[in-house]
């Protein structure tokens, strides 16, 4: 009897040793996962009721946006924009911050706006699909757009679901919005995903396995 036993015991501890090895091969392999590439951050399309804020001269439109992954670093730009008027190499400037248009400066930059292919509903609402942005790589966390200088004209539409915060002030002195709509627009790049998730994950599956070898055992 005494050797059955120490043979499940023995069964038992190998098990135990191969599935905490698994999970340590598991958790290295986190480690090394790549970023994907895709939708940072989507704050939906504009409806029917949808209203334009002004992103021309000194006006300034500001939006917020989630790095929802333990990284993110954006590489373009997609918003909705009123009916491109404007020439050729007409260009957005923008920034991303900390705060409201303020705080620790993550990047800024000049991006040209296209001038053909934009695509508009009856309404002028007019998709401006991957305006070349940035490369810079933002920590997880809650950051604000801020677009300003565009070309004579352009406005941006905001969103019919926008779950963001946002204000908007005007070239005009002493015309502001604040909070003001949620703007429809969209960043692109690649997340890098949150290690504490898949982990997480890989705990559940050891926990599993071990509660399976247990459960035998008892029934031996």
């Amino acid at each position: 009897m005494t050797g059955k036993s120490n043979r499940k015991e023995k069964v038992f501890n190998v098990t135990r040793t191969v599935l905490l090895s698994l999970l340590t091969a598991f958790s290295l392999t986190v480690a090394g996962v790549p970023a994907m590439a895709g939708t940072i951050f989507n704050n939906g399309t504009p409806s029917s009721a949808s209203t334009t804020l002004s992103v021309a001269g000194a006006a300034v439109l500001s939006n917020t946006f989630t790095c929802s992954g333990s990284s993110c670093t954006p590489s373009s730009l997609t918003f909705y924009g009123t009916t491109p008027t404007f020439s050729p190499g007409a260009t957005l400037a923008w920034s991303i911050t900390s705060g409201e248009d303020f705080g620790v400066n993550y990047g800024s930059g000049l991006s040209i706006l296209p001038t053909t292919n934009v695509p508009c509903n009856f309404l002028g609402q007019c998709l401006y699909a991957d305006v070349p942005f940035t490369t810079l790589a933002l920590p997880h966390g809650t950051f604000w757009l801020n677009v300003t200088a565009g070309p004579p004209g352009l406005s941006w539409w905001s969103s019919g679901s926008a779950t963001n915060s946002a204000s908007w002030v005007s070239a005009n002195p002493g015309v502001s919005l604040n909070p003001a709509p949620g703007s429809a627009f969209a960043i692109n790049g690649t997340t890098a995903p949150e290690p504490g998730s898949i982990l997480i994950l890989g705990s559940g599956i050891f926990i599993l396995g071990l509660a399976r070898v247990l459960r035998r055992k008892r029934v031996r």
